[in-house]
Formats: structure tokens, sequence, C-alpha cells
């Protein structure tokens, strides 16, 4: 068969651009997945325009609707998540780090031990490839880890599924175990809106400059996932740099989302509801385990830290960063502790893991 641009079949090329069928099918997946981030968003669910994309679009895939994410769209969409969390490395942030050490600390040893307890049940109990089980007990994030799964041979509807059950469970649990346990915490308080950086125009291009200059060599470098790992640093590097402090505008984190919960969507066509059943009863039977990891890490780092285990608790506990962040607010508690340990532990899982997958793959 001749070959076309890039190296690639003039059929590949073709089957890539968006013909008429094509677009008909993108539209099966992104109208539907519209629609479910809107009822989430609705129902106030966290991260509701992926969970609500990625319910919906995996529904009508069990019906047997054909529809397609292109991999153009979940670039860029994997390109905007870059840019966001690369602006999350502030000054700031690093400040209160050093006079958090301990926790920090601590904070390091529960997610050793988490992705090491976490890759031998998914791989030794639920039969996981060595990519799926490294990467779905890696608390990195529902939209970082099935990427990198995927970039290194793994099952990312697997590796979804798992995260995507940690997090709903974990936001489930935790507020209503604490409101059982510590009543008194839960304090009547208005929300305070948070004071935004403007995004001006010449933030957006240089937002979007540094990211295509660290996409490109993070291709070079033959790294996973370019388009996040090369435009999560980029943007770290000029957020650190004090060259800007804005952050892309909601609506297009939210059309990322959109986008990359109907991708996740299309893993689940074709699959069957007993396999969905199997992979379901996996990922709760670890939530569990790992909501008693984090119970046992707080319980002795309040022995150890002077800081109360509720707090240490919300802290370590497995949800989303922004989610567990809210949790925090509604107790009257250090939120800016939490949300701190949450974004040191989520970037050190998603920087660190493919190195150490690399070196320990061979003996998962």
């Amino acid at each position: 068969m001749s070959r076309g641009l890039s190296g690639l079949s003039k059929a590949t090329w073709r089957a890539r651009l968006p013909d008429g069928q094509r677009c008909w099918q993108i539209a099966m997946a992104l109208i539907p997945g519209a629609i479910g981030g809107l009822v989430f968003a609705y129902l106030t669910a966290p991260i509701p325009w992926m969970l609500g994309s990625m319910c919906v679009t995996a529904a009508i895939a069990f019906m047997g609707v054909r529809f397609a994410v292109p991999r153009i769209l979940r670039t860029a969409a994997t390109f905007i998540v870059g840019i966001l969390l690369g602006s999350a490395f502030t000054p700031e942030i690093l400040g209160r780090i050093d006079a958090w050490a301990g926790a920090v600390i601590l904070n390091t040893a529960y997610l050793l031990f988490v992705v090491s307890a976490g890759t031998i049940f998914f791989r030794k109990v639920a039969g996981y490839d060595r990519a799926s089980a490294y990467f779905a007990s890696a608390p990195g994030g529902l939209m970082v880890m099935p990427l990198l799964a995927e970039a290194y041979g793994g099952n990312a509807r697997d590796v979804s599924v798992a995260h995507v059950f940690r997090i709903v469970v974990v936001i489930i649990a935790i507020p209503l175990y604490l409101r059982l346990t510590e009543s008194a915490l839960f304090v009547a308080t208005a929300a305070v809106p948070h004071a935004r950086a403007p995004f001006t125009p010449v933030d957006a291009a240089l937002m979007i400059g540094v990211g295509l200059l660290g996409f490109m060599l993070a291709r070079l470098a033959r790294l996973p996932a370019p388009a996040l790992i090369g435009t999560m640093v980029g943007s770290a590097a000029i957020h650190m740099a004090g060259l800007t402090a804005a952050k892309p505008p909601p609506i297009v984190f939210n059309a990322a989302q959109l986008v990359l919960g109907c991708a996740i969507g299309t893993y689940f066509i074709g699959m069957r509801l007993r396999e969905l059943g199997r992979v379901v009863a996996v990922s709760l039977s670890w939530t569990v385990i790992l909501l008693l990891i984090a119970a046992g890490f707080a319980v002795a780092g309040a022995q150890v830290l002077n800081f109360p285990y509720y707090v240490l608790l919300v802290a370590l506990s497995p949800g989303g960063q922004a989610e567990m962040g809210l949790v925090a607010i509604a107790m009257g508690i250090e939120a800016a502790l939490v949300a701190t340990l949450h974004f040191v532990r989520s970037m050190s899982a998603f920087l660190l893991a493919p190195v150490v997958f690399r070196l320990l793959r061979r003996w998962i």
C-alpha cells in the first residue's frame, strides 16, 4: 500500500480526516456528552463535564451507537489540561510545603505504599497487565493515568473505571463519615469566591507558545503523552518564573473535560456488561482498601505530627484535589494544607510514575 504524509498510509490518513460519516460519529459523541455534562453540572457532581460525558457516551456505547473522538481533538484537550496543571506550580505553594515538611513526608510515604499495594492488588488479584495494574493504583488523577497507561500499552478503559470509582466513592464516603463522627466540624459558611488573575490575550499567547515548545521537546525526547507532560512543564516554567499568574478560563477547561470524557467513553465500545461488572467489582474493592490505608496513615500521622486526625484523613483521602479542598472548606479546617498535599501527591505520581514504571516493569 502506498505511503502518505508522515509515513502514514493513504487509507490511514483519510481515516483521520472528518468526512461526512466521520463528522456524524463525532457529533454522536460530543452532543450526548455535552448533555451529560450539563446534567452532572446541574447536580453539582465533581468534574461534571468529564464524568457526565463519559457516563453518557459509555451508556450509548452499550446500546450499539457508533461514535468517535478524533485524535486531534483529544490532543488539543490534553494540551489544555497540561497548561492548567502547570499553572498550579506557584511560588506560594512551594513556600507552604516548607512549612509542612512533616506532612509532605507522610504524604510521600503514603503514596509509595499505595502504589505498591495497588499494583500487587490489580496484578495478582484482578489479573491486570503490568501497565494497567501500575497506573490504576497510582492516584494521579482521572485525566492523567489512563493516558499514561495507554502510552505504555495498558488498558486505558480499565484504568479509567478504577479511577472513576475511586474518586466518586471517596467524595461521597469521606464527607458522610466525618459528618457522622465529627459533626461539630461542619460549619455553616457561605462559599467565598476565589479571585482569579485576569486572562489576557498576552497570557493566552504565552501559554500556547510555551506549551507548543514543551510539546515538541517532549516528542523529541520520546516521552509518553507529550501533549500532557511537555505542555505542563512549559506552563509550570512561566508560572514559577512569575511571568503570568493566569489560568485558562473555566469554559476552556470544561471543553477539555468534555472531549476527554467522550474519548474515555469510546473505550466501552464493544464491551460486554459481564465484563463491566467485573471491572466495577475490582475497582470498588480497591477503593475500600485504599480508604482503609488512608485512615491508617492519618491515625499514625496524628500521633507524630501536630495535625488532627480528620485533617490528615481529608488530605490523604484519594479523591480529587479540588473536590477534597471543597470538603475541607465546608468543614472549616486547613484547606490550604489539604490542597497542597493533594497537589504534591498528584504531581509526584504524575511526574514519577512513568520513570518508576520503566525501572520496575520487569519485576511487576
